[in-house]
């Protein structure tokens, strides 16, 4: 068995009687209208993927190196802001028809989603701040509340 059949598999099926005579030509030219939806490996596709490998890195770098220095707010508002602008250019790209660049930008605003809720949890102490366990060298040993909701 096979997904893929051709004018020959039709008309055994006429004669098969399954299909009614006739029914297999208009069957064929019914599938030839329609547009060919194979999956390809192309360049582009490999630049959208990294693009999004840059994107959370940098997200990431952000994270370890600038929260405390830009403060809470400004982390929330820049996380946000991420999350809301590739979730817009993402369903933008969905409706182009360019649903692996639309895939790849949802997933990065998907990645962003941890440090908006790390902010929100800091701005609304719900996050640990004297706690000796901040860290995460002993996050299965001791797994705090705020890294549930991460």
């Amino acid at each position: 068995m096979t997904d893929r059949f051709d004018a020959k598999d039709l008309a055994r099926a006429v004669q098969a009687g399954i299909l009614q005579p006739g029914q297999d030509q208009a069957l064929l030219a019914f599938l030839r209208q329609q547009p060919a939806q194979r999956g390809s490996f192309q360049l582009a596709h490999v630049a959208f993927y990294f693009g999004a490998m840059l994107i959370m890195a940098a997200m990431g770098w952000l994270l370890t190196e600038a929260w405390m220095r830009i403060g809470d707010w400004a982390l929330l508002v820049i996380a946000s802001l991420y999350f809301l602008l590739l979730t817009l250019y993402a369903v933008n790209l969905q409706r182009r028809e360019q649903p692996v660049a639309a895939g790849v930008l949802a997933a990065v605003a998907v990645s962003i989603v941890p440090l908006v809720v790390f902010a929100i949890e800091r701005l609304a102490g719900w996050w640990p701040m004297d706690d000796a366990q901040a860290d995460y060298h002993q996050y299965y040993t001791y797994v705090q509340s705020g890294w549930l909701a991460i």
